[in-house]
């Protein structure tokens, strides 16, 4: 037996389960598509807009890759591979004898990582910066002779750390 009571309750519930769908497919399509004509764009973070005008900030935030030139020092040998973002050209330094590799490379950003991807007949060379984290690593794979291939390992797990010199790297007595 099917009361007006319990029709009314039915009834209810079908267009409360509607509402709810429409507005979860409402706030889907915002999040997804938030340049949406007549809503407002967020700014981006004052740090984030510094570094990207070429201005230093003290937050630790990196600028993008159209305006800057990426670093990583290794925490332990303190080699470094920097690399420009716009051109791609790159240098790896070895500070135990000074050993230098360069060329140019193809940078690219993907979702606030920094990439560059170097392949040539005699090196392959990988190198990535996480910006949100300042934390990344290189690696160098280089030909010494025919059939022969050197690696090199570069790893910053200390987040934000300047760029390093090999001046710095402390020789053992």
């Amino acid at each position: 037996m099917v009361t007006s009571r319990s029709r009314l309750l039915r009834t209810g519930g079908i267009a409360l389960e509607w509402s709810l769908g429409v507005a979860l497919l409402g706030l889907i399509y915002l999040h997804l598509a938030p340049n949406v004509k007549g809503l407002p764009v967020p700014a981006p973070e004052p740090s984030v807009a510094a570094a990207q005008n070429g201005s230093s900030s003290s937050t630790g935030k990196l600028a993008v890759c159209a305006t800057s030139t990426v670093c990583i020092t290794d925490d332990v040998t303190h080699d470094t591979f920097t690399f420009d973002c716009p051109s791609g050209a790159y240098t790896f330094t070895r500070c135990s004898d000074g050993f230098t590799i360069t060329g140019t490379g193809t940078p690219s950003t993907v979702a606030s990582v920094e990439f560059l991807n170097a392949f040539q007949p005699d090196r392959r060379i990988t190198a990535d910066l996480m910006l949100g984290q300042g934390t990344g690593k290189a690696a160098i794979s280089f030909r010494t002779v025919q059939g022969t291939y050197q690696n090199f390992f570069i790893k910053q797990n200390i987040p934000f750390a300047p760029c390093g010199s090999c001046g710095a790297l402390k020789t053992p007595k």
